[in-house]
């Protein structure tokens, strides 16, 4: 039997090649309303959430809308990239058919707009794989909380003992750990702490290419 029997995933950075685009899109946003955008922007957005991004708009330039409508503005301007155009990172459609043949329920938590969300699982043939999407947006909770993944936990009916937190960010794998859940941390170029990643990360994943240590580790657990 296996020691990892759920999973709880991000997606942005995690299985989708996606935080590059994310970090411009602010920007980008800024531009298309006539607006010069400050040098290295797109590095203090790196960090935030997308609500704290067009709150941090809306403090500083004369854009003219709330905040909702900045973030509204943001994600339209990542539509077509969602609908049309971002694939899964390679080998992570493998991952996941390997998890679920060996029984392990998989969940999503992410900031992104669940209508981008769908619109990539549905084009990637990838909605099968999860039993619950949480977006954070209406959880009353964030990453940086560990209350959030207890929360995931608690409506998947899973042990944390026995799930795994599968995220490329080290703010958000810090909280999983200190929540007691089991942490896979995930290599991606735009979370620029890897050193930390893979200390704090019960095990580490460079890419998806390679899994015969990951399977390993699925059926024995931690330790």
């Amino acid at each position: 039997m296996n020691m990892i029997n759920a999973a709880i995933f991000d997606f942005d950075g995690t299985l989708a090649d996606s935080m590059g685009y994310w970090q411009t899109a602010g920007v980008r946003l800024l531009q298309s309303m006539g607006l010069e955008p400050e040098p290295g922007l797109k590095d203090v957005f790196r960090p935030l959430t997308l609500r704290q991004c067009s709150e941090y708009i809306v403090d500083r330039y004369p854009v003219g809308i709330p905040v909702e409508e900045v973030m509204k503005g943001i994600n339209r301007n990542m539509e077509e990239y969602y609908f049309r155009a971002l694939d899964p990172k390679p080998g992570a459609i493998d991952l996941l058919e390997g998890l679920r043949e060996r029984g392990v329920v998989m969940s999503l938590a992410t900031n992104t707009a669940p209508y981008l969300i769908d619109a990539m699982l549905d084009r990637c043939d990838m909605r099968r794989f999860f039993e619950h999407i949480f977006p954070v947006a209406s959880m009353g909770h964030g990453k940086d909380e560990p209350v959030f993944f207890d929360i995931c936990a608690e409506r998947m009916g899973a042990d944390k003992k026995k799930t795994a937190v599968v995220e490329d960010a080290l703010h958000a794998i810090t909280t999983a750990r200190t929540a007691g859940f089991i942490t896979v941390a995930v290599r991606d170029t735009y979370e620029t702490h890897q050193d930390e990643m893979r200390r704090i990360g019960d095990f580490y994943l460079p890419d998806y290419l390679d899994l015969d240590e990951f399977w390993t580790f699925v059926g024995s657990g931690v330790g």
